[in-house]
């Protein structure tokens, strides 16, 4: 993904994406007993849960080890994955950058 130079400046200031890890496990897969059991886990580590599309979807928190006080300490050769990366396709993380 391509940024703006302004865009760049946001990107680096909110770090959001480089602080959380989703991800998203159909509800079916779950009893009742065994959906309470999994929020009660993942909740008491920490992390967000929520239901959304037949899904419980669960952020949790995972600071990469590259990020420090003023960003990406490797931005400018970061992997591939993080350039191709947009929060903004992401409803799942609060992305700061304007939607296009």
């Amino acid at each position: 993904m391509e940024l703006t130079k302004a865009e760049t400046k946001i990107c680096i200031k909110c770090r959001r994406c480089c602080k959380v890890m989703t991800f998203r496990i159909p509800l079916e897969a779950f009893d009742d007993a065994y959906l309470k059991n999994c929020k009660e886990y993942y909740m008491a580590r920490g992390c967000e849960l929520f239901v959304d599309a037949g899904h419980l979807v669960v952020v949790v928190p995972s600071i990469c080890r590259h990020l420090n006080r003023k960003g990406c300490k490797i931005y400018d050769t970061r992997p591939e994955l993080c350039r191709l990366y947009d929060g903004r396709a992401d409803k799942y993380i609060i992305c700061q950058l304007p939607r296009r």
